[in-house]
């Protein structure tokens, strides 16, 4: 569950940049390369998973460090334990990764450069549609 936290928000914000940024007639191009690169990155993960829990995360857990101690009072000592230990860490990493990006320089720049190309989309069009135009616009966004 942790682990799967920050998707919604993550999935989201990449959405609303690329519609927001990219030219409408390679979208589906884009968008097409940015899923391709999903599916790696979770066959990638399902591969890897395991092998890391079961060489990482196991013996760790099992350990007998004071940190070991208390991650297994967090997720158990039984079997299957360094996958729940792999998943926490995951949603942790994932979190902190959205809190720090959420700042970044460059998205920000994205985002402001996408809001000056809709209002100067909503000011180049003509009289009759720019109202139709600019509600539809709006709406995609909100």
């Amino acid at each position: 569950m942790a682990a799967s936290l920050p998707i919604p928000f993550t999935f989201s914000a990449q959405l609303v940049l690329i519609y927001k940024n990219v030219r409408t007639d390679i979208q589906g191009r884009v968008f097409a390369v940015r899923n391709a690169m999903n599916y790696i990155a979770i066959m990638l993960g399902i591969l890897l998973g395991g092998a890391i829990s079961e060489y990482i995360f196991d013996p760790f857990i099992r350990g007998s460090s004071g940190l070991a101690y208390f991650l297994r009072l967090l997720v158990g000592d039984t079997k299957g334990s360094g996958m729940a230990l792999m998943f926490m860490c995951t949603g942790i990493i994932g979190l902190f990764s959205c809190l720090l990006l959420l700042n970044n320089k460059h998205i920000k720049k994205l985002m402001r450069w996408g809001r000056q190309r809709e209002d100067e989309s909503c000011q180049s069009t003509s009289k009759v549609n720019r109202q139709l135009f600019c509600i539809i616009i709006k709406n995609r966004i909100n």
